[in-house]
């Protein structure tokens, strides 16, 4: 791995001599953060078992789970979207679907919120784009690419914690893949991740066989060795790893995600904004506050996962809560963007150049754009008067 790529981080000994975190090591974790962050959202919906396709040229509107979907043309309806297959970001959306003070304080104001799960983030953002959803979470690449060419207010970070390689312990480095298939989510932190790997390994897209695929299905193809490896975000390498010890991890990187809404709607409607912003703090609070708190809110997130792929979602509630637990408190109490990372050396500066450079973004992608869309004042706002947002007062039904 290259010095200057900040993304990539040392891997631990056991990791590179083919040992597994699996849930010990995520208890070890758990055990040693002072203090637990938590957020989670997640819906539950009817199962569907039929995979995700890619955003087409006639797009997702015949996706056997997303065409279920209804967005009312109104400006009463506020509609999330998010990723219960997405370790922290995914318990967000769990939290406050089942926050009663949200829906409460949006009734008295004529409001309701509908919550929507989805596979990935390009899923979410080509929905995003069309006017239909109005806040949502998202990691860095689909973030950065939305950011780039829409108009968006980017108003907090979810997590800041890893996304990993996998494969079989016969591999001991990225190296050791050429020619061989390694499993993605296309236009996710994943590939993003995977493409930065390659560049650090000095090695192009065509000295492997990049196969796209969706997230929740990774596992299961590289057990039936239909794949060598795969890059993905948590929870799916831990997961997979403690299931198969022989399985390892030869690259980690840098995985963010954050919570964005429609400019409109923070222009518009900016006291609705900081009802929603309110709920996301006030979850963060409430699973910070015990373990008990924290394992709820990992257990609804497993539930909407199963919902949501149609079949069982295998980690514990332990290893869920770790995860959440490591990646949520590297931004402490008041999660604002991280302004430094956007700066002209900042990771995510250098992965919208990286991006651009690798045809993953169009060549009229603005990076002043993308800093336009940041906007802390909004969470600013809400901490500022905990007791007018109920930040300290919980309810979850």
């Amino acid at each position: 791995m290259t010095e200057g790529l900040r993304s990539f981080r040392s891997l631990p000994a056991r990791d590179r001599a083919g040992g597994r975190p699996g849930t010990h090591l995520l208890k070890e974790r758990f055990r040693t953060v002072a203090g637990i962050l938590f957020v989670v959202l997640a819906c539950g919906v009817t199962a569907y078992a039929d995979r995700t396709a890619s955003a087409a040229a006639d797009g997702l509107d015949r996706h056997p789970l997303y065409s279920k979907y209804e967005f009312r043309k109104n400006s009463r309806t506020i509609y999330f979207g998010s990723q219960p297959l997405a370790a922290p970001s995914g318990l967000i959306f769990e939290v406050m679907k089942h926050d009663a003070i949200l829906r409460q304080d949006l009734k008295k104001r004529g409001y309701e919120i509908v919550f929507y799960p989805f596979f990935k983030g390009p899923d979410i953002n080509y929905f995003f784009k069309r006017g239909e959803i109005d806040l949502a979470t998202g990691g860095d690449m689909p973030c950065l690419v939305l950011a780039a060419t829409s108009e968006v207010t980017i108003a907090g970070i979810i997590k800041l914690g890893d996304a990993s390689i996998v494969t079989t312990n016969q591999y001991r480095q990225l190296s050791d893949l050429r020619g061989k298939r390694i499993g993605f989510p296309e236009g996710t932190t994943a590939q993003y991740g995977l493409l930065i790997a390659l560049e650090a390994a000095g090695m192009k897209e065509s000295d492997v066989q990049m196969v796209t695929m969706e997230v929740q299905d990774l596992p299961q193809a590289l057990a039936a060795r239909r794949i060598d490896a795969f890059s993905a975000w948590e929870p799916i390498p831990s997961l997979a790893l403690a299931k198969d010890k022989n399985l390892v991890t030869i690259n980690s990187f840098l995985n963010t995600s954050f919570i964005y809404f429609r400019s409109r709607l923070v222009r518009e409607q900016p006291e609705v904004a900081e009802i929603l912003m309110a709920s996301y703090l006030r979850g963060l609070r409430w699973m910070k506050k015990s373990d008990r708190n924290l394992t709820t809110a990992a257990r609804w997130n497993i539930k909407a996962a199963e919902q949501l792929q149609g079949r069982p979602f295998t980690p514990s509630p332990d290893i869920i809560k770790a995860i959440t637990a490591h990646d949520i408190l590297r931004h402490a109490a008041a999660p604002f963007i991280p302004e430094g990372e956007f700066r002209e050396n900042g990771f995510m500066r250098r992965a919208f150049e990286f991006l651009l450079k690798k045809g993953k973004l169009p060549p009229s992608a603005s990076w002043q754009q993308v800093l336009k869309s940041l906007d802390n004042s909004l969470m600013k706002k809400v901490l500022a008067d905990p007791v007018k947002y109920h930040l300290d007062t919980f309810r979850y039904e």
